[in-house]
């Protein structure tokens, strides 16, 4: 069975040039012979195997109202994984993302977890997911580490690896395993823009049974919090074409702001109060993220307090005056409050 896979870049309208160069950095490979088609693209062979794939220019538009974009096509059989990857690495190289005709999105950036379109699952990874309800989508090398997609709803699940292991080992049946998954995302689109901004777990235990509305690298306790924390949030807007959270950002710079977890909140409610009250832009936020980077810095007390970064994720921003003069403008703080300690 054949699959198609679109190569799309938003900055280019003219892929002809990357074209050429993607062809040319082919036929720099040892074991790839790429023959010129009468499609004006190219087949490529890979010595020592029947599989070839075909690449050429496309005429292809995400959406009728999208603004236009370089596109290119590669066709290749369903279980040829070591020329996708080869083609989501070339195509990162060149700034291009790889849009999935099966799956209508994009594939992840992340190299290591793949299209399970383009791997061969196991047989009784199958069934097992067939009895409990749930499409693969992506999955990592191993074979059993997955993101699925629930038949009842279509959201999509992080499926924990033991069960799965354990399941397909010993057999299953259809009855409920509230510990076989959990959701990590409302729908295929999201979880790709999520996973590409790093706010879907990848490994099953490390968000089991806890709130997903924040995802912590720093570490530090954001949900009983029990001293001052300086934080600097950064907008994110969900782009629906390019299936992405964008930046909010102007001329000048990214549009954040600084603040602080004020007496009685935690990170996600001091997070509403600036989405709500400061920036007046909405009543929450689809997820948060705090980065790994922790830095100090002095109050007015001279006491030294750490600052966290967050990355604020949200489906649409409405555009206000203050928005648009915090573009122009860059860094603005928002701590007039009195402080906490």
């Amino acid at each position: 069975m054949e699959v198609s896979y679109y190569l799309v870049r938003f900055d280019v309208l003219d892929a002809q040039e990357d074209f050429n160069k993607m062809v040319s950095a082919l036929g720099s490979l040892p074991g790839m012979n790429v023959i010129p088609s009468e499609s004006g693209g190219v087949v490529i062979a890979v010595e020592g195997t029947k599989l070839t794939s075909q690449f050429r220019l496309a005429d292809f538009k995400l959406s009728p109202t999208a603004d236009k974009h370089a596109t290119m096509l590669l066709s290749c059989e369903q279980t040829n994984l070591a020329i996708l990857t080869f083609f989501r690495r070339l195509a990162a190289d060149f700034g291009y993302g790889v849009f999935s005709t099966t799956l209508g999105s994009f594939l992840p950036t992340d190299l290591g977890l793949n299209d399970v379109s383009a791997m061969v699952v196991k047989e009784k990874g199958t069934i097992v997911f067939n009895a409990k309800s749930f499409k693969p989508i992506f999955g990592y090398e191993d074979g059993f580490r997955f993101y699925a997609q629930s038949a009842r709803d279509q959201t999509i699940h992080i499926i924990n690896p033991a069960l799965l292991d354990y399941f397909a080992e010993f057999g299953t049946d259809k009855r409920p395993v509230p510990e076989f998954s959990y959701q990590v995302a409302d729908t295929l689109q999201q979880f790709v823009a999520m996973h590409n901004a790093e706010i879907i777990p990848v490994d099953f235990y490390e968000y089991y049974g806890r709130n997903l509305k924040i995802i912590n690298y720093s570490f530090m306790n954001i949900w009983r919090v029990r001293r001052k924390i300086f934080i600097k949030p950064f907008l994110f807007e969900y782009e629906k074409t390019k299936q992405s959270y964008e930046m909010v950002s102007g001329e000048r710079a990214a549009v954040h702001f600084a603040d602080k977890v004020r007496k009685g909140e935690n990170l996600d409610t001091a997070l509403k109060r600036i989405i709500r009250e400061e920036l007046k832009v909405g009543n929450d936020y689809v997820r948060a993220k705090v980065g790994h980077k922790v830095e100090f810095d002095r109050d007015r007390e001279g006491r030294l307090i750490p600052r966290l970064f967050v990355s604020v994720y949200m489906q649409e921003i409405p555009k206000t005056k203050k928005i648009r003069e915090q573009s122009k403008r860059g860094w603005t703080s928002l701590d007039r409050a009195p402080q906490n300690m």
